[in-house]
């Protein structure tokens, strides 16, 4: 018995690799359950990065912003997405 509870301490030992990884990807789920990413409209997504709304409605037109359709009018957009279309080069201002 006393084997099997060695073992079982072993896999909760805080130096090891696995129990870390385990954790980490435990910690993620809770906070993606717990802080969900909240979406954006065009008017908010515009405000958040410091232009028109049109800038962003050409850029998600020309398939350059990834969105969320609701309907066919309805478009929201996560922060994530935003700011990953400015890092690949999202122009915001007149060129």
């Amino acid at each position: 018995m006393a084997r099997g509870s060695d073992r079982r301490l072993e896999t909760l030992d805080p130096g090891s690799p696995v129990s870390s990884e385990s954790r980490l990807l435990t910690d993620r789920l809770r906070m993606a359950r717990i802080r969900p990413e909240q979406l954006l409209t065009v008017s908010a997504a515009a405000e958040c990065v410091g232009c028109c709304e049109e800038t962003i409605r050409r850029a998600y037109l020309a398939r350059q912003l990834e969105v969320l359709r609701f309907g066919a009018r309805r478009v929201r957009i996560r922060p994530s997405a935003l700011f990953a279309w400015l890092e690949r080069g999202g122009k915001t201002t007149a060129a």
